[in-house]
């Protein structure tokens, strides 16, 4: 291994130490199949987040009517 990956790999590893989150040092998150580019600037998706995603969707093939409405309450960056 070249002495610039050993390099790379501390500074990486660094970051992870700092307790900076995988995804922002990797630059993507994958969610509901789809991988997103990410940086400090947005969110990273959470896994709970495809979760409820999945349950809405199951909910809303029992609607009778074919429409629902979702209400997103307490949610964001603050």
């Amino acid at each position: 291994m070249a002495e610039s990956d050993v390099c790379h790999f501390m500074q990486l590893a660094s970051r992870r130490q700092r307790g900076e989150p995988v995804a922002y040092i990797l630059g993507r998150k994958e969610f509901w199949s789809v991988v997103f580019e990410v940086n400090h600037q947005v969110l990273i998706p959470r896994p709970e987040t495809e979760l409820l995603v999945e349950e809405c969707l199951k909910n809303s093939r029992l609607s009778n009517s074919g429409h629902f409405r979702i209400l997103e309450l307490g949610t964001g960056s603050g």
